[in-house]
């Protein structure tokens, strides 16, 4: 068996992370128009779900949009403002 197989990992269910600060990298590439603007949020719609599981805990998202170089490489800004909202 691989160490690295999905049993030798624990579910967050077996822990109670209520009241804990939570460290959270998302995968939010997302779709950018050529003037710089995210088209569709689908993909942060789809996080919701496991963001909200962590809704009594004080949760840090991280992630990235694109790469630098790339036409999709932009500012987390406009997801941010999303979230918020």
């Amino acid at each position: 068996m691989s160490i690295l197989s999905p049993s030798n990992f624990r579910s967050y269910r077996e822990y109670n992370l209520e009241n804990k600060k939570l460290l959270v990298r998302i995968d939010i590439n997302l779709p950018i128009s050529r003037d710089g603007k995210v088209e569709s949020f689908y993909k942060v719609r789809k996080y919701m779900k496991t963001i909200d599981v962590f809704s009594d805990s004080a949760i840090v998202l991280i992630s990235h949009q694109g790469r630098v170089g790339d036409d999709n490489f932009i500012s987390l800004e406009q997801h941010g403002e999303y979230l918020y909202n």
